[in-house]
């Protein structure tokens, strides 16, 4: 798997959390081939109201939308 560069401040945020925790959270930069295996195994997807953002994991996993007027 290629890795993309991440953010600074998302890893910064991997560092500052608890062993335990750390160990299960991986930022990344962008997924391209891996998105399938990345949406399938989530527990959780947060995303932007795009038709894209809410399209793909409907071919992964069961998805529930909650709509945030902001």
């Amino acid at each position: 798997m290629v890795q993309s560069p991440t953010r600074p401040e998302a890893q910064a945020g991997r560092e500052a959390l608890p062993a335990a925790a750390r160990e299960r959270y991986r930022p990344y930069g962008f997924l391209r081939d891996e998105m399938g295996a990345a949406l399938a195994s989530a527990d959780v997807v947060v995303g932007r109201a795009s038709s894209s953002s809410i399209a793909e994991p409907l071919a992964f996993v069961p998805e529930l939308n909650v709509l945030v007027q902001g």
